[in-house]
């Protein structure tokens, strides 16, 4: 059986509820604490008043187009915000 090595411990925030989550990083680049959906673009405020929306007929989905990336963020949820608690 092999051991996992912890790498480092951090604190991120859940981006539903706002709370701290203590995650644990192991050297495998597994982690433990709660759940990563990757980086999430942060748009400019400034965009949306220029962006422009077109329904497309056949599904009736809404696209976006012209806004600007302010930046991106780490998508982090709590446990119980995963679960749905």
């Amino acid at each position: 059986m092999t051991t996992k090595t912890i790498k480092k411990r951090v604190r991120k925030i859940c981006s539903c509820c706002g709370k701290e989550i203590n995650v644990i990083l192991y050297s495998d680049k597994n982690y433990r604490g709660g759940h990563y959906f990757g980086k999430v673009p942060v748009y400019d405020e400034n965009s949306y008043k220029k962006a422009t929306v077109k329904v497309e007929k056949k599904t009736g989905w809404r696209i976006v187009s012209g806004l600007k990336i302010k930046e991106k963020i780490e998508y982090w949820e709590w446990p119980r915000c995963y679960r749905g608690k």
